[in-house]
């Protein structure tokens, strides 16, 4: 008896221990993205002109069935847990979805976004697609609505197919389109020389294919002007 509740106790002290260190070394994850210093030891990859091409194609059709379609307003930074990220937005207008209303406070979820800083080089995944700045508004589409990944709150599921590998996601304003020549690290390059791009992109070609995509949507679900 006397073993067990040691053994209890031991297990309870390092659990807490755990949760202590966890605690902010996950909440620092958001901060190792959006500090400018922080953002030099992250690689970002970059879509190569014939994947843009069939993406870009395959993806124009899958989106039509899309459950969930916003124009939002990204009102927190993204924030990484779990290995999923979470953006907070207000909603400006309704496309598609019969249970979400203007003017509604939601979470984007999607666990194609996360910050991995156990490999060479660091990396912020972001399926070719850059965070989406506070302030911005965006065309989004979503799959479904579910509980988070860890059960902490309910969220739209940021749109996802097994043969999609671009974020679904898409300013009503333009990025930039810087292209960085690739290098040691395949097709990955350093996030603070593409910092203020929409999209990353390993040539001008096919950078010119997702912001013709992206033109393309913003036609076809256009903004009405009107902010919450």
């Amino acid at each position: 008896m006397i073993r067990l509740r040691y053994f209890i106790c031991s297990l309870l002290i390092v659990m807490i221990a755990f949760l202590i260190y966890a605690k902010p070394y996950a909440e620092t994850f958001t901060d190792m993205v959006h500090d400018p210093d922080n953002a030099n030891y992250l690689h970002v990859g970059e879509m190569g002109e014939a994947r843009a091409e069939t993406q870009t194609q395959l993806i124009s059709e899958l989106l039509k069935e899309a459950p969930f379609i916003f124009r939002i307003r990204v009102t927190r930074d993204t924030k990484y847990r779990s290995h999923t990220g979470y953006l907070q937005a207000k909603v400006l207008q309704v496309f598609a979805g019969d249970d979400v209303k203007v003017g509604e406070d939601i979470t984007i979820a999607s666990n194609n976004w996360c910050v991995t800083l156990d490999s060479t080089p660091k990396t912020l995944e972001r399926r070719f697609v850059n965070l989406p700045k506070v302030g911005g508004e965006y065309l989004v589409f979503c799959s479904k609505k579910a509980m988070a990944a860890d059960e902490s709150m309910e969220a739209y599921i940021l749109f996802s197919h097994e043969q999609c590998f671009l974020s679904c996601i898409f300013g009503y304003e333009d990025g930039e389109m810087v292209v960085v020549p690739t290098g040691k690290y395949g097709t990955y390059v350093p996030y603070n020389e593409v910092i203020d791009n929409e999209f990353f992109a390993t040539s001008e070609e096919a950078m010119k294919i997702l912001m013709d995509f992206k033109h393309s949507l913003l036609e076809a679900y256009p903004s009405n002007g009107i902010a919450q």
